[in-house]
């Protein structure tokens, strides 16, 4: 099984939540109860279950410290929140929707961007035991 999803939504406002776990995880139960019936009806299938794949990509929003002669379409993000902090994102927005564990992951792909308008995350989840070989993660 292989599916792509386009969660809308700027998450560059969660990063001064990041540190601190409890209050990470009610900004994403807020964030999730918000998206869940998109996402479901994105998905429309049975959840996936292990091993799965990610591949990801988050369009976060410029900051305003940046002049908007320097802002260009999509250039490489370097800024909070961390890519570790938008994994365990992904993870717990698409526990009981998408997939039926975290554990079920095996391989993570994910980048992030500015963008300038349109801040969203566009991920793609796939079984590995099915498409073994459709969907070589480049590790270069």
């Amino acid at each position: 099984m292989h599916k792509k999803y386009v969660i809308h939504g700027d998450l560059t406002h969660l990063a001064k939540v990041f540190g601190d776990r409890q209050r990470v995880w009610d900004m994403i139960s807020e964030f999730r109860t918000r998206i869940a019936i998109d996402l479901v009806n994105q998905h429309n299938a049975s959840l996936f279950s292990g091993p799965i794949g990610m591949i990801g990509t988050f369009y976060l929003v410029y900051p305003k410290d940046i002049p908007r002669h320097k802002r260009t379409s999509e250039s490489i993000h370097i800024r909070k929140p961390t890519i570790s902090s938008l994994i365990y994102f992904l993870e717990h927005i698409g526990f009981g929707i998408l997939f039926n564990s975290s554990t079920a992951i095996a391989s993570v792909q994910v980048r992030k961007l500015f963008t300038k308008e349109n801040p969203r995350v566009e991920l793609e989840i796939f079984s590995l035991s099915s498409n073994k070989n459709s969907h070589h993660i480049n590790t270069e």
